[in-house]
């Protein structure tokens, strides 16, 4: 249930493009503690923060 309000967390604030991005890419991105806030300010471009985001 966490994990939805994750990916609707950052849905609403970086768009629905980027949040799908990052659960295809690795759903386990969205455990990450604070993942909210550190996406907060990306964009809505999910792509170059990948790599990134995997390695937290």
């Amino acid at each position: 249930m966490a994990e939805k309000s994750v990916f609707e967390q950052i849905k609403k604030q970086n768009g629905e493009r980027f949040a799908k991005a990052i659960r295809g890419y690795d759903n386990g991105i969205f455990d990450i503690p604070g993942i909210v806030d550190i996406v907060k300010y990306a964009g809505h471009e999910a792509e170059p923060i990948m790599e990134y985001l995997e390695s937290l």
